[in-house]
């Protein structure tokens, strides 16, 4: 007996359960993600809030520090403003990017393969990353920057394919709102724009030559928008202030190489949080380009857009922190998860009805997902200056601290430890390091940071000879806090 249900009914079918089956993915995503927003607060995210988030004109015009993701820290101003000043409110903007990085991938790879399959189990890898949940719930601009490569690398195959002018003043638009969250975006640009290069010399552009003129004139028109968009931090702070900071400074060339080894393992320890996953599936992968070139083919040409960041760095001669490469693991990912769709298929094409296509994305995505927050991984992650005994120092000292006391602290926990005394008003003992008058002194001592109590003391303006031994008075996992009072 023939079945009643026509070919149509039965791809909107399998459309409307995909899209169902990502917003469980989705869901997941935010669980996860949402258990981390309470974890304790890290010295990017507090200066990002309290130095260049408090008003937008601040956001525009002062560069003073790289941690100021101009676009970033003005949605973390409008978020503070409805929320109040709280750390969830701080990275929602992170938190919102950091999920849409999951439905843009699947856009992507369901959009690049015309597999709607692949396109979910992509989803499921970025929803489940630990490294992508990480910056995902830390206030900075990454998975903003992540977002906007996804996105121009789906504009750009568009591009390829059938070019038209709202597809490039969307690429502008995108080009210069990642350049104007943070200026190491030319890094993920330089993939797309050498790679969507190389698509035109393989002659899979149409026209080759009209194709290069358009994207010549978009590079000039992002160009100068992002000119205009950084011109007023240029006049207040300068313009060695963006093109110029600590982290994208150029080293001698006899130091690179130590430059790009310390890079190299700190890339591969960030990436081995995914590692077995990421394993597996790269290896799938690469299987899945063996059997089917012309279809992986596609996937393995954005590689050749490498070439682009690496000759800026080269170029430069710098060795950008392992932070700024978050957004080629997408692409990985997407990779991955696009192979492994596709080879499930042709090895159990009986087990691949979308019943099961869902019941494994789920899977992978629930246990990556858990395993991060098991394995506490984010929490300990050094990454961005955390503190992490800082708010139980703070409860300690609030009960103690009056006015004649002042607090010795080392700069990068005591502006995390500041936030906890006062967030929305810096407290004095912290920040006014006078100490000639006080008639006691709290030393905090925080291990992580290599610090011991001698050096602190040896480095500091305290006039020990006018106080008392350091008394430990209260002792924390990682800190431990001592007291001196006046002698006489």
């Amino acid at each position: 007996m023939e079945s009643s249900v026509t070919p149509g009914a039965q791809r909107n079918g399998t459309r409307w359960r995909l899209t169902a089956s990502l917003g469980l993915v989705v869901a997941l995503g935010i669980a996860v993600r949402v258990a981390l927003l309470d974890q304790v607060m890290r010295n990017d995210e507090v200066v990002t809030a309290t130095r260049f988030a408090v008003d937008i004109g601040t956001a525009v015009t002062n560069y003073s520090a790289p941690n100021n993701h101009i676009l970033h820290s003005i949605l973390v101003n409008l978020s503070v403003d409805v929320f109040g000043l709280e750390p969830w409110a701080v990275r929602l903007p992170a938190l919102m990017f950091g999920l849409g990085l999951i439905v843009a991938v699947h856009w992507w790879i369901s959009s690049a393969t015309g597999r709607g399959s692949a396109g979910l189990w992509a989803a499921a890898l970025v929803a489940g990353s630990s490294m992508l949940i990480q910056y995902s719930t830390v206030a900075r601009g990454y998975t903003m920057v992540a977002v906007g490569f996804v996105v121009l690398m789906e504009i750009g195959r568009r591009l390829l394919d059938r070019p038209s002018l709202r597809l490039w003043v969307i690429w502008v638009v995108v080009a210069v709102a990642g350049l104007a969250t943070v200026p190491v975006f030319v890094f993920p640009l330089s993939v797309v724009g050498v790679w969507l290069l190389f698509n035109v010399i393989a002659g899979r552009s149409g026209d080759g030559v009209q194709f290069l003129w358009r994207l010549a004139a978009a590079t000039l028109a992002v160009g100068l928008l992002v000119v205009l968009a950084y011109l007023p931090a240029a006049i207040t702070t300068g313009v060695a202030s963006i093109l110029d900071n600590p982290f994208i400074r150029s080293v001698a060339w006899s130091d690179l190489p130590g430059h790009w080894y310390r890079l190299t393992v700190n890339l591969i320890v960030l990436v081995g949080r995914d590692g077995v996953v990421a394993v597996v599936y790269s290896a799938l992968f690469i299987t899945a380009i063996v059997k089917n070139r012309t279809i992986f083919g596609r996937f393995l040409s954005p590689a050749i857009g490498l070439v682009g960041p690496l000759v800026l760095v080269v170029a430069r001669m710098v060795a950008p922190p392992q932070r700024v490469w978050l957004f080629l693991w997408p692409l990985v990912l997407g990779m991955a998860g696009a192979a492994g769709a596709y080879l499930a298929e042709r090895w159990f094409p009986r087990l691949t009805a979308d019943r099961w296509t869902v019941a494994i994305a789920l899977s992978v995505a629930a246990t990556m997902g858990l395993a991060t927050l098991a394995s506490g991984e984010i929490p300990a992650s050094r990454e961005g200056g955390p503190f992490r005994d800082a708010p139980a120092v703070a409860e300690l000292l609030k009960g103690e601290l009056d006015q004649g006391d002042r607090v010795l602290v080392e700069s990068h926990p005591r502006i995390v430890l500041d936030w906890y005394l006062s967030p929305a008003e810096p407290s004095d003992w912290v920040i006014h390091r006078v100490y000639d008058n006080a008639d006691r002194v709290f030393v905090v001592v925080y291990y992580p940071r290599e610090q011991d109590l001698e050096g602190m003391l040896d480095g500091s303006e305290v006039p020990v000879a006018e106080f008392s031994d350091p008394t430990l008075r209260w002792s924390l996992p990682e800190t431990d806090i001592y007291v001196m009072e006046r002698i006489g």
